[in-house]
């Protein structure tokens, strides 16, 4: 995956930023292979998301790739607003609006799923043909394969922790309280799940995330 090479908003010239902050400016601004590139940084993690967050059941009935492209059509809209402010960081903040219409979504299917209303799989919305294609190119097996490969690997309650802190954005009070472990002990677990996955996956979103 090669990033855009056209220049930069000039807020954010000459300035130390991560990979997908710098990225996100120019798909602010209107540059579609920028927001491509976006799409297929994140994709492989947030379909790894779903699949921790979907459960057994509703994957019966409902594919995790499916909730992803569904999320994204939610972003794409609200992207300027959602990133907005020259000093934010802004890859947690969309992680986060991505994660949580992720997990929206799954509720309302446990919801439907409860009351026996198995809900049919939705039409694709309109998408720009560059994103669709990012969302595909993020799927393939190759990647989709070795990042679960690599998650698969931590221990249950590592991953469960990198994923809640690391892509959901909890806090790490709020991951603590949620899996019923001690704030530091929580904190620890996350940022040694966090070392490995950059070590192993130097190309994936993992190198960017804080591991405060």
């Amino acid at each position: 995956m090669t990033a855009p090479s056209d220049p930069l908003p000039p807020a954010l010239r000459a300035r130390d930023l991560p990979a997908t902050t710098i990225q996100l400016a120019r798909a602010v601004d209107g540059d579609a292979d920028s927001l491509a590139w976006i799409v297929e940084r994140l994709s492989p993690a947030l379909r790894a998301y779903a699949s921790y967050r979907i459960g057994r059941v509703l994957r019966q009935h409902h594919d995790p790739d499916d909730l992803v492209h569904d999320a994204w059509l939610a972003v794409l809209p609200k992207l300027r607003e959602l990133v907005a402010g020259e000093d934010r960081r802004r890859t947690p903040v969309l992680l986060k609006y991505l994660s949580n219409t992720i997990l929206f979504r799954i509720r309302d299917l446990a919801r439907r799923h409860a009351r026996g209303a198995h809900e049919p799989a939705a039409a694709a919305g309109e998408v720009p043909a560059a994103i669709s294609g990012a969302v595909t190119r993020a799927f393939r097996r190759e990647v989709r394969d070795e990042l679960h490969r690599q998650l698969d690997e931590l221990d249950e309650r590592d991953r469960e922790i990198l994923l809640l802190r690391g892509i959901e954005q909890l806090s790490a009070k709020a991951t603590a309280t949620l899996l019923g472990l001690g704030v530091e002990a929580t904190h620890k677990r996350y940022q040694r799940a966090l070392a490995r996955l950059r070590s192993r996956l130097p190309e994936s979103i993992f190198v960017e995330l804080d591991d405060g």
